[in-house]
């Protein structure tokens, strides 16, 4: 009885380290710093397509309702909901990424400074990060199925109405941030390694690394046409909304769009007009793009608040694009390393060329001046050979260099570099040869100590 009850202990204890392991093994990549930042990367992918599909659905709706179909019909009704369940499923991801970033930091610290590594990350410990809680009072706002509301505001004294899809499709559209990190993760996931070197050589490879990096390659110029198409169509669009009054739309209008200040505006001039819509998206992304590019013809102009101030945003940018376009072609048109050492050898030949010519000026002047021949005005000059000398001896200087001498300094600096590196490897294949076995046990036993003392 007491072997079988042994047996039967045994067996449960099996038992329970069997399932403990599996356990084990299914939070065991919580320890692998590549499947965390694997699964990291693959959350912020989903966030940005649920930003960039919650994007389009708000532009579907105001789009909608500027032609006609009224704020609370059953289709915009759809799309309200549409974008509650993209809300829902876009701050879902959002936590997935702050409990990978969190459990990456913690692993981080767990390598670099011996810390205990944690591998249980609470709902409190996501909800009280300070980038989860921006990020998610950034990306939550939006308006829910069966409501509409509209509020008018003075704008130089002229009344202008908004409806509140138009406000909540500016602030939806701002989602489009996240996509700024797909950029950076497509910059740095080429690059082997990448954590291990952070913590080496304390290198942080996040957004200033990916920008640096997309600027200093040629594919810069592509980078910064698609940065400023992007930067024409977004603010084109978020001017255009700024600059629609709710009081020329169908639908139901704010009170106050029947008084004269809704649909008779006044200029900083004094000059009277009737305010009306301008729904056309090009014209927007025109006024954009001179604005962006400093030209500023004057046939547009922001009417209301909210276009003023997205204009001077977009101006800021514009400013950073263009001191962008500036540097990147300062980069893409330098010489490189090889293209200046090649010049320089091509100035050296051309230096050996002219050194003949110099010399044989020389010969003909001397001749000439010994003979009595005819002279030129140039040869007529009394300091005419001491001038012809001078540059034979720079010519001749300059066709001696050999090409280590021609060389740019980064070139210089690398070839020393395997120059030592490859004398150091010499060095120790030469003392491992004269160095053998023996001679190591010696030293081991104490024969420096002794050697020394004698």
């Amino acid at each position: 009885a007491a072997v079988i009850q042994s047996n039967d202990l045994a067996e449960v204890i099996r038992e329970m380290a069997q399932s403990e392991a599996g356990a084990n093994t299914k939070l065991l990549w919580r320890r692998q710093r590549t499947e965390i930042v694997r699964r990291k990367d693959r959350y912020r992918r989903m966030a940005a397509g649920f930003a960039v599909a919650g994007s389009g659905v708000v532009v579907a709706q105001f789009e909608a309702n500027i032609r006609g179909i009224h704020p609370l019909a059953l289709e915009m009704n759809i799309l309200k909901a549409a974008n509650t369940g993209i809300t829902i499923a876009l701050v879902c991801c959002l936590y997935q990424v702050y409990f990978h970033w969190i459990l990456f930091t913690r692993l981080q610290r767990h390598l670099t400074r011996g810390a205990h590594m944690d591998t249980r990350v609470s709902v409190g410990n996501v909800a009280s990060h300070l980038g989860f809680v921006i990020e998610v009072l950034v990306c939550i706002p939006h308006v829910p199925p069966g409501y509409s509301t509209e509020f008018a505001a003075y704008s130089f004294g002229n009344l202008v109405s908004y409806r509140i899809e138009a406000v909540f499709c500016v602030v939806n559209i701002m989602r489009c941030y996240l996509c700024w990190w797909i950029f950076v993760q497509f910059m740095v996931s080429d690059l082997p390694f990448r954590h291990t070197l952070q913590n080496v050589v304390a290198m942080e490879f996040g957004s200033r690394f990916a920008l640096k990096r997309a600027m200093n390659s040629w594919t810069a110029p592509l980078f910064l046409f698609a940065a400023m198409l992007i930067h024409i169509v977004f603010f084109g669009y978020i001017y255009r909304l700024s600059e629609i009054s709710a009081c020329f739309l169908p639908g139901d209008k704010h009170w106050k769009c029947q008084w004269a200040e809704a649909t008779t505006w006044t200029t900083a001039t004094g000059a009277e007009f009737t305010k009306a819509n301008d729904i056309w998206i090009l014209n927007s992304m025109w006024f954009i793009y001179v604005t962006l590019t400093t030209v500023g013809y004057g046939d547009m102009s922001p009417d209301t608040n909210f276009g003023r101030f997205f204009s001077v945003l977009a101006c800021f940018l514009g400013i950073l694009l263009a001191s962008l376009i500036t540097a990147t072609l300062n980069v893409l048109l330098r010489f490189s390393a090889n293209e200046d050492s090649g010049i320089h050898v091509m100035f050296r030949e051309r230096a050996r060329i002219n050194a003949s010519k110099h010399a044989a000026d020389i010969i003909c002047l001397w001749w000439r001046r010994r003979k009595g021949g005819r002279l030129s005005r140039f040869q007529m000059r009394p300091f005419v050979m001491d001038e012809l000398k001078r540059k034979l001896r720079h010519q001749r200087n300059t066709a001696k260099l050999e090409v280590d001498d021609l060389a740019s300094m980064g070139v210089k600096i690398e070839k020393i570099f395997n120059l030592t590196r490859e004398a150091e490897l010499n060095i120790n294949v030469v003392a491992e040869a004269l160095w053998g076995p023996d001679d190591a046990a010696w030293e081991e036993g104490g024969g420096r100590e002794g050697s020394a003392v004698a």
